[in-house]
Protein backbone atom coordinates (compact mmCIF):
# COMPACT_ATOMS: atom_id res chain seq x y z
CA UNK A 1 0.00 0.00 0.00
CA UNK A 2 1.62 3.47 -0.77
CA UNK A 3 1.62 6.31 1.62
CA UNK A 4 -0.79 8.29 0.15
CA UNK A 5 -3.40 5.36 0.11
CA UNK A 6 -2.29 4.72 3.53
CA UNK A 7 -2.91 8.18 4.37
CA UNK A 8 -6.40 8.77 3.12
CA UNK A 9 -7.76 5.34 4.65
CA UNK A 10 -6.14 6.66 7.92
CA UNK A 11 -8.19 9.97 7.47
CA UNK A 12 -11.44 7.93 6.21
CA UNK A 13 -11.43 6.14 9.52
CA UNK A 14 -11.17 8.60 11.05
CA UNK A 15 -13.65 10.80 9.55
CA UNK A 16 -16.44 8.02 10.25
CA UNK A 17 -15.50 7.72 13.87
CA UNK A 18 -15.96 11.26 14.47
CA UNK A 19 -19.38 11.15 12.50
CA UNK A 20 -20.35 7.86 14.42
CA UNK A 21 -19.10 8.27 18.23
CA UNK A 22 -21.83 11.56 18.30
CA UNK A 23 -24.54 9.23 16.72
CA UNK A 24 -23.49 6.60 18.74
CA UNK A 25 -23.46 9.14 22.07
CA UNK A 26 -26.57 10.91 21.97
CA UNK A 27 -28.49 7.77 20.69
CA UNK A 28 -27.09 5.55 23.77
CA UNK A 29 -28.46 8.48 26.03
CA UNK A 30 -31.67 8.70 24.79
CA UNK A 31 -32.10 4.87 25.33
CA UNK A 32 -30.67 5.30 28.34
CA UNK A 33 -27.94 3.07 28.98
CA UNK A 34 -27.16 2.35 32.43
CA UNK A 35 -25.22 4.75 34.95
CA UNK A 36 -21.23 3.91 35.97
CA UNK A 37 -20.71 6.20 38.40
CA UNK A 38 -21.54 8.06 41.71
CA UNK A 39 -20.37 11.59 42.14
CA UNK A 40 -19.77 12.30 45.58
CA UNK A 41 -18.06 16.09 46.96
CA UNK A 42 -14.72 15.40 45.19
CA UNK A 43 -15.37 11.54 44.99
CA UNK A 44 -16.11 9.49 41.78
CA UNK A 45 -17.21 5.95 42.55
CA UNK A 46 -16.99 3.68 39.37
CA UNK A 47 -18.98 -0.04 39.28
CA UNK A 48 -20.05 -2.23 36.98
CA UNK A 49 -21.26 -5.50 37.24
CA UNK A 50 -20.89 -8.11 34.54
CA UNK A 51 -20.48 -11.75 34.19
CA UNK A 52 -17.53 -13.61 34.92
CA UNK A 53 -17.17 -15.31 31.95
CA UNK A 54 -16.33 -12.38 30.64
CA UNK A 55 -13.08 -12.22 32.07
CA UNK A 56 -10.02 -14.48 30.45
CA UNK A 57 -9.00 -17.39 31.97
CA UNK A 58 -5.39 -16.65 33.15
CA UNK A 59 -6.89 -13.30 34.64
CA UNK A 60 -9.78 -15.17 36.72
CA UNK A 61 -7.25 -17.52 37.69
CA UNK A 62 -4.80 -14.76 38.95
CA UNK A 63 -7.59 -13.17 40.56
CA UNK A 64 -8.85 -16.41 42.42
CA UNK A 65 -12.16 -16.23 40.50
CA UNK A 66 -14.52 -19.00 39.07
CA UNK A 67 -15.88 -18.70 35.68
CA UNK A 68 -19.33 -19.42 35.78
CA UNK A 69 -22.22 -18.40 33.43
CA UNK A 70 -24.33 -17.86 36.95
CA UNK A 71 -21.17 -15.81 38.41
CA UNK A 72 -21.48 -12.02 38.21
CA UNK A 73 -18.38 -10.11 39.34
CA UNK A 74 -19.43 -6.54 41.40
CA UNK A 75 -16.21 -3.83 40.92
CA UNK A 76 -16.12 -0.76 42.75
CA UNK A 77 -13.23 1.59 42.15
CA UNK A 78 -13.26 5.03 43.99
CA UNK A 79 -11.95 7.63 42.56
CA UNK A 80 -10.90 11.72 43.42
CA UNK A 81 -11.27 14.68 41.08
CA UNK A 82 -8.00 16.52 40.39
CA UNK A 83 -7.70 20.09 39.85
CA UNK A 84 -5.52 20.65 37.07
CA UNK A 85 -5.01 24.25 36.32
CA UNK A 86 -6.18 25.13 33.19
CA UNK A 87 -7.53 22.05 32.15
CA UNK A 88 -11.42 22.66 30.72
CA UNK A 89 -11.84 19.00 31.19
CA UNK A 90 -12.35 17.10 35.16
CA UNK A 91 -9.43 14.34 36.01
CA UNK A 92 -9.92 11.71 38.04
CA UNK A 93 -6.76 9.91 40.16
CA UNK A 94 -6.73 6.21 39.99
CA UNK A 95 -8.27 3.77 42.03
CA UNK A 96 -7.70 4.86 45.51
CA UNK A 97 -7.99 2.95 48.90
CA UNK A 98 -11.45 2.81 50.28
CA UNK A 99 -13.42 0.63 52.69
CA UNK A 100 -15.89 -1.08 50.06
CA UNK A 101 -19.24 -2.76 51.68
CA UNK A 102 -22.53 -3.84 49.81
CA UNK A 103 -25.45 -5.76 49.75
CA UNK A 104 -27.70 -7.12 46.64
CA UNK A 105 -31.41 -7.77 46.58
CA UNK A 106 -33.09 -9.57 43.72
CA UNK A 107 -36.72 -8.92 43.25
CA UNK A 108 -38.29 -11.15 45.54
CA UNK A 109 -35.96 -9.28 48.36
CA UNK A 110 -33.46 -11.80 49.18
CA UNK A 111 -30.95 -10.62 50.19
CA UNK A 112 -27.26 -10.96 49.59
CA UNK A 113 -24.03 -9.43 51.19
CA UNK A 114 -21.25 -8.49 49.05
CA UNK A 115 -17.72 -9.37 49.84
CA UNK A 116 -15.46 -7.16 48.69
CA UNK A 117 -12.16 -8.00 47.56
CA UNK A 118 -9.03 -5.82 46.69
CA UNK A 119 -7.69 -6.28 43.76
CA UNK A 120 -4.06 -3.91 42.96
CA UNK A 121 -1.99 -3.67 39.79
CA UNK A 122 0.24 -1.25 39.31
CA UNK A 123 -0.60 0.96 42.00
CA UNK A 124 -4.29 1.44 40.89
CA UNK A 125 -7.25 -0.16 43.70
CA UNK A 126 -10.27 -1.39 42.91
CA UNK A 127 -12.29 -3.95 44.45
CA UNK A 128 -14.36 -7.06 43.66
CA UNK A 129 -17.19 -9.35 44.99
CA UNK A 130 -19.12 -12.25 43.09
CA UNK A 131 -22.55 -12.71 43.37
CA UNK A 132 -24.67 -16.16 41.89
CA UNK A 133 -27.76 -15.38 39.93
CA UNK A 134 -30.56 -16.83 37.93
CA UNK A 135 -31.17 -16.14 34.16
CA UNK A 136 -32.77 -12.51 34.19
CA UNK A 137 -32.45 -11.53 37.51
CA UNK A 138 -32.76 -8.21 38.61
CA UNK A 139 -30.49 -7.06 41.61
CA UNK A 140 -30.64 -3.96 43.32
CA UNK A 141 -27.46 -3.35 44.96
CA UNK A 142 -26.61 -1.14 47.71
CA UNK A 143 -23.06 -0.16 48.08
CA UNK A 144 -21.39 2.10 50.88
CA UNK A 145 -17.30 3.28 50.03
CA UNK A 146 -15.63 4.76 52.61
CA UNK A 147 -12.46 6.51 51.08
CA UNK A 148 -9.36 5.88 53.52
CA UNK A 149 -7.10 9.07 51.19
CA UNK A 150 -8.17 11.51 53.62
CA UNK A 151 -9.10 11.60 57.31
CA UNK A 152 -12.28 12.04 58.84
CA UNK A 153 -13.60 10.99 54.98
CA UNK A 154 -17.46 10.65 55.06
CA UNK A 155 -18.57 7.15 53.69
CA UNK A 156 -20.55 7.43 50.34
CA UNK A 157 -23.87 5.41 49.63
CA UNK A 158 -25.51 4.38 46.56
CA UNK A 159 -27.74 2.35 44.92
CA UNK A 160 -28.11 1.02 41.38
CA UNK A 161 -29.97 -2.04 40.01
CA UNK A 162 -28.83 -4.42 37.34
CA UNK A 163 -30.96 -6.95 35.17
CA UNK A 164 -28.52 -10.33 35.47
CA UNK A 165 -27.85 -13.09 32.12
CA UNK A 166 -26.58 -16.16 31.96
CA UNK A 167 -23.18 -16.18 29.42
CA UNK A 168 -23.17 -19.62 27.75
CA UNK A 169 -20.42 -20.48 25.75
Amino acid sequence: MTRARHTLNTCLLSLIVLYFLPVFFFSAQAKGIEQTHHDAGSYRIHYSVFNSRFISENTAAALGIVRSPSEAIVTIASTRKRHDEGSAMDSYSLGLKAEVTGNARNLMQQSYPLTFTPVEENGVIYYLARLDHINEEVFHFDIRVLPLDEEGATPITFSFSRKLHIEND
